[in-house]
């Protein structure tokens, strides 16, 4: 699915065999209430259809900050999977001539193979005014910020990486902090609709990084030995083959 000024897209990436049932539905995170804007709110997509693309409009009545949720149901609901082109399932509402609000940091999470960070907004952001690769001291502070590169991906979120140049893994680990500083250029995402003078920077706030429960990869350990010693030599064991480590040390 894909959320767009002109309401939600999904997309299919073939027919189904039989039928699918497609619900929508929006939920008002400040006030916790279950919206009806969504027409449709029901899709019944079956094999004969010629389209692969279907629209729903949002209608609100209210601005604020929303959650899209999706459901699939019917004989051919197994052979699909619901992807969120943008990332996420919030969205923020606002009619014309509205000041967008200042994005939040939700979370910050190790990927899967311990390598990189990745850091997400609530909302779409200005990406600081930078289009993709950016220095992590102009809007961070955490442990090993100089050896660490920082790379958005969308609106929405950045990586944090090592700087191969200077080491081979992240100082960050999960439990560690990362702060966003206080006027910074890092603001919300400007539209045309909306009066983007004077926007509020992001606040200053911290954010713990955590593991990606559902994206990791397990280490492969692989020791290798020599098959006969003699007596007075010492049996030595070697890991150096061993993978998953994300390029930090071995504890033991």
């Amino acid at each position: 699915g894909q959320l767009t000024d002109r309401g939600v897209i999904t997309s299919l990436s073939a027919l189904p065999s039989s039928q699918i049932f497609i619900e929508y539905s929006a939920r008002n995170i400040i006030n916790n209430t279950v919206t009806s804007e969504i027409i449709p709110a029901n899709l019944n997509v079956q094999f004969s259809f010629l389209s692969l693309e279907y629209g729903a409009s949002f209608i609100p009545t209210k601005s604020g900050i929303y959650f899209l949720n999706v459901t699939l149901s019917g004989d051919s609901a197994h052979e699909y999977s619901i992807v969120f082109s943008n990332h996420t399932q919030l969205f923020d509402v606002l009619f014309a001539g509205e000041k967008p609000k200042a994005p939040s940091l939700v979370s910050a999470t190790v990927g899967g193979d311990g390598t990189c960070v990745l850091v997400k907004f609530d909302l779409a952001t200005n990406r600081g005014e930078f289009s993709g690769s950016f220095p992590c001291s102009k809007f961070l502070r955490f442990s090993g910020m100089t050896n660490t590169k920082c790379q958005w991906i969308d609106d929405l979120s950045f990586y944090l990486y090592p700087d191969v140049q200077k080491i081979s893994a992240l100082d960050l680990t999960v439990g560690s902090t990362i702060s966003i500083l206080k006027n910074t250029t890092l603001r919300a995402k400007c539209v045309w609709s909306q009066d983007c003078t004077n926007l509020e920077a992001v606040a200053a706030q911290n954010v713990t990084v955590m593991m990606n429960p559902t994206n990791q990869l397990s280490p492969s350990v692989v020791i290798s030995s020599p098959s006969t010693i003699d007596d007075c030599s010492s049996l030595v064991l070697d890991a150096t083959a061993s993978v998953g480590s994300a390029g930090r040390k071995w504890s033991s």
